[in-house]
């Protein structure tokens, strides 16, 4: 798969997963399961690990995106 691709996905599955997380519509057991899996690919040495460092930044933006959008 396309590097460029792969982390393409990888932000769009961590901001669904943020929004998901920040809105409250997942557990916070999910959560934590969902955050340990993210941080365990990004630092195993796997084809997989650009797609799980830039979920992690999305994850991260999407928590600033509900935030911001609670406020309205």
């Amino acid at each position: 798969m396309n590097p460029f691709l792969m982390a393409l996905f990888g932000v769009a599955g961590g901001m669904v997963f943020g929004l998901l997380v920040g809105w409250g519509m997942v557990s916070l057991v999910v959560a934590m399961i969902g955050v340990i899996i993210m941080l365990a690919g990004s630092f195993l040495p796997t084809m997989f690990r650009p797609a799980f460092a830039t979920a992690i930044l999305g994850f991260l933006l999407s928590w600033i995106v509900s935030g911001g959008l609670s406020l309205l």
